[in-house]
C-alpha cells in the first residue's frame, strides 16, 4: 500500500510503541522498518510512502550525511528526524542543511515536540530554537554535503590507515594541495572535526572494514626516530 509514514529505527522492539504514538498523534498508514542503506531505497520504492521519520542514530554519527544522500536520491519526499533524549545541536544542524524538513527531540521540551509532530504530520517545515540558532551563527548559510565520489573515498581510506598528506599523495599519484581540498570536502560532507571522527564515520559506512586497517604506506617510519646516543649505547 502507498502513502503514509515511514519510520526508521533500529529499536525493532520498540516499533509498535511508535507506530502507536504516532497514530496518537493522527498519523495513519504508519509503516516501521530498520533496512538500511540500499535495501531501505528498495523498500521507499516499494511502498511510496508520503513522508518518513528517521532516528537521528540510524546510522550512528553518520546519519545527516545519509539524510542528504536520500535527500538527492528522492529529492520530493518529506524527510524528517527524531531524536530520543540529547543529540548534539551542531550535527543536528545538518540535518536540516542535508535535506531534512523537520527535526523534533524530545530534549528540547515536551511543547517543542508535540509542536515538532504536529508540522511532521501535516508535512511542514520545524526547526527548533536551538537547532535555528546554530545555523544563523553561520556567516554562510552552511553548503549540503555532497556525494564521496571514488577518489576521495581512496582519500579517506588512505586518512584511516594513518597515511600522512604526502603520503596520500604519493600513493594516488596526485598533489599535495588536491589532498588538502579532498580532505577538506570530506571534512565538509560528513562535518567531521578530526581524523578520528573520519576514522568512525568510514567504518560506520562501511568505506572502511577492520581488515582493511593493516597496510602502511612503504615509507612508513616511527616518529619520533629514537635517539642516536641511546642506540649505539645499546650496541
Amino acid at each position: 500500500m502507498s502513502g503514509g509514514t515511514l519510520v526508521i529505527s533500529r529499536e525493532t522492539n520498540n516499533h509498535s510503541y511508535f507506530k502507536m504514538k504516532l497514530e496518537g498523534f493522527g498519523f495513519t498508514n504508519v509503516h516501521t522498518t530498520d533496512i538500511d542503506r540500499d535495501g531501505l531505497s528498495f523498500l521507499i520504492d516499494d511502498i511510496q510512502p508520503d513522508a518518513v521519520i528517521m532516528c537521528a542514530r540510524f546510522y550512528e554519527c553518520s546519519t545527516p550525511y545519509m539524510m542528504g544522500m536520500l535527500h538527492q536520491e528522492f529529492p520530493k519526499l518529506y524527510l524528517s528526524v527524531f531524536s530520543v533524549g540529547a543529540y548534539p545541536t551542531d550535527r543536528a544542524m545538518y540535518f536540516i542543511i542535508n535535506g531534512a524538513k523537520a527535526y523534533v527531540c524530545t530534549a528540547d521540551g515536551v511543547q517543542q515536540w508535540h509542536e515538532g509532530m504536529e508540522a511532521i504530520r501535516n508535512r511542514r517545515s520545524f526547526i527548533p530554537a536551538s537547532v535555528q540558532e546554530r545555523i544563523d551563527a553561520r556567516i554562510e548559510y552552511p553548503a549540503p554535503a555532497k556525494k564521496l565520489t571514488p577518489i576521495r573515498v581512496e582519500v579517506l581510506r588512505c586518512i584511516c590507515n594513518g597515511f600522512k598528506k604526502e603520503d596520500i599523495a604519493d600513493t594516488l599519484a596526485i598533489c599535495k594541495a588536491t589532498v588538502e581540498n579532498h580532505k577538506k570536502e570530506i571534512y565538509r560532507s560528513l562535518n567531521a572535526r578530526n581524523d578520528f571522527d573520519l576514522f568512525v564515520e568510514a567504518l560506520e559506512l562501511g568505506i572502511v572494514t577492520k581488515e582493511e586497517l593493516v597496510f602502511h604506506h612503504r615509507n612508513f617510519e616511527c616518529t619520533p626516530l629514537p635517539d642516536k646516543k641511546r642506540r649505539k649505547e645499546k650496541r
